[in-house]
């Protein structure tokens, strides 16, 4: 995963990442890392804006694809697999 910038408004982050995410599916493939990656941010800016379930089922939705496509034990699916622990804590729901 590339690192975030935390110098940018969480609006703006999140934003950018649901404005370049259609691009990048058209243009690199939904399961191309670097659509994977945008997920990822969207995904954790959902959480961080407060949806909390939101972020919860999209790190799931992405988690299937990353395993499929790096395996179970890739760094990012690994990451992912850490975020979806954390944004279901946060919903509430453990499992």
């Amino acid at each position: 995963m590339r690192a975030l910038r935390h110098d940018q408004p969480r609006a703006d982050r999140s934003g950018r990442d649901t404005a370049l995410l259609p691009a990048r599916e058209r243009v690199l493939g939904a399961e191309h890392p670097s659509t994977l990656t945008t997920r990822y941010n969207l995904a954790y800016w959902t959480g961080v804006a407060g949806d909390a379930a939101s972020a919860r089922d999209q790190f799931a939705a992405l988690l299937t694809v990353q395993e499929r496509t790096l395996s179970a034990e890739h760094p990012s699916t690994m990451t992912t697999r850490r975020s979806l622990a954390r944004w279901a804590g946060e919903h509430g729901n453990g499992s």
